[in-house]
Parts: C-alpha cells; sequence; structure tokens
C-alpha cells in the first residue's frame, strides 16, 4: 500500500513541475533588444587574459 501512495506522489509532482515548465514558455526568451549603438569605446584597452595586465 506504501507503494501506490508514493507513487501516487511522484506521479502528482511530475505533473505539477511539467505543468509549471509549460506555463513558463518551455524556455522561451523575449528577444535582446539594443538601445544604443556597438562601438570600439566599450572594449577593453587589453585582453582579460593578457599576463601582464594589472591584477595577474
Amino acid at each position: 500500500m506504501e507503494i501506490v501512495v508514493v507513487l501516487v506522489l511522484v506521479a502528482a509532482l511530475a505533473a505539477v513541475v511539467l505543468r509549471s515548465i509549460n506555463r513558463d514558455g518551455v524556455g522561451h526568451t523575449a528577444p535582446i533588444e539594443s538601445h544604443s549603438g556597438w562601438g570600439s569605446s566599450a572594449l577593453p584597452s587589453r585582453s582579460y587574459s593578457d599576463p601582464t595586465a594589472e591584477g595577474a
């Protein structure tokens, strides 16, 4: 009898998880909107992997 109760609880939990995934949009994400132009001024002057950079 305990096995039946455990199986029912597992099935109920699986149903709740699947329902929440479907309501969430199954991984759907909104497209990224850029409001400002891209330019070289936003880039670092040196590579982050440069061993001569400060703090390395």
